[in-house]
């Protein structure tokens, strides 16, 4: 367990293999930093799921000898610990790679976001959004979190994968519950991989999207089917936004799960909730970047994703 925001919080299970694997996984090595106030650090490659043709066709004998997308990744050479954030009193989560993360940036990499302002609240290892700044060439990707540590990290990543820091990436410490931290009606893009880790984060989260979002922006948040994101989805409402649900396949969950080495925490089924906030009358048009990320998301992205169904609940 661990303390957020004052509140305990329990982590899902992690294997004492896996929270060894990414640091012992061919391609990771050590890393230095130079300002001293870091534990030891090493990078690993990881590799992106690329989903599969609708229809059931096979994953494994799809396109099997072409080569897949990866991301560099800098992070703590010993994360399953947790004694390095744990002896500052801080949170921990941020430390570790989790299942929904990995499905979600192979997702956002093949998205194109050119010219797209994003930003991610909670990006603990900031995979989602070196996906954003990497692969779908987003204007600029914000990522945030409320640990400092965390993004100290992120920025070796985004150097690591050759995203110009701030020009292309930039980094800021945010805590969803302080509104002044947010900022007001400027991305097109925000972002929320696992952020429903209790269930008290769904209505200072809503309140995050809604406020960060320009009118006419995108939201997306993707959960492992926590009863937070009911929560979530209800503040929306309250707020006069329409959430559309989908979910992963499980051709995409059973090809993660393969690329599981390099994630702490598995994952057995995960949804994807996207929005658009409503544009008042008066608001500027909103760009043909934002408009063409909608038709993509609506068309459903048929190799990651499907219809949510009752039986999913």
């Amino acid at each position: 367990q661990s303390h957020v925001g004052g509140r305990r919080v329990r982590r899902s299970p992690v294997s004492r293999k896996r929270m060894a694997a990414m640091a012992a996984a061919p391609g990771a090595n050590e890393v230095a930093d130079t300002s001293g106030s870091l534990p030891p650090l090493a990078r690993s490659t990881i590799v992106l799921a690329r989903g599969c043709a609708p229809a059931g066709q096979d994953c494994q004998a799809e396109d099997a000898d072409a080569p897949r997308d990866a991301l560099v990744l800098v992070h703590l050479e010993n994360p399953g610990s947790g004694e390095f954030s744990q002896g500052k009193r801080q949170c921990h989560l941020w430390e570790f790679v989790w299942g929904t993360s990995l499905l979600t940036a192979s997702v956002l990499a093949t998205l194109d976001l050119t010219g797209l302002n994003v930003l991610e609240i909670g990006g603990g290892s900031g995979l989602c959004s070196l996906a954003c700044a990497a692969r779908a060439n987003a204007a600029h990707v914000t990522m945030t979190d409320t640990v400092e540590d965390a993004l100290k990290i992120c920025e070796h990543s985004a150097q690591a994968n050759g995203i110009e820091v701030p020009g292309r990436m930039s980094f800021a410490k945010l805590d969803w519950d302080k509104e002044e931290q947010i900022p007001e009606g400027t991305m097109d893009v925000v972002l929320g991989s696992d952020v429903l880790f209790f269930r008290g984060a769904a209505a200072p989260v809503a309140r995050a999207f809604y406020r960060a979002l320009r009118p006419g922006g995108i939201g997306i948040l993707t959960d492992p089917f926590r009863l937070a994101t009911e929560d979530f989805e209800s503040k929306l409402d309250d707020l006069g936004v329409r959430v559309t649900t989908v979910v992963f396949t499980p051709e995409m969950l059973k090809e993660a799960q393969n690329l599981a080495q390099k994630a702490f925490v598995d994952v057995k089924r995960v949804k994807l909730l996207y929005f658009q906030k409503p544009v008042a009358d008066g608001s500027p048009p909103r760009s043909s970047g934002l408009d063409k990320l909608q038709q993509v998301l609506e068309g459903g992205l048929p190799r990651f994703l499907r219809a949510a169904a009752m039986d999913d609940y």
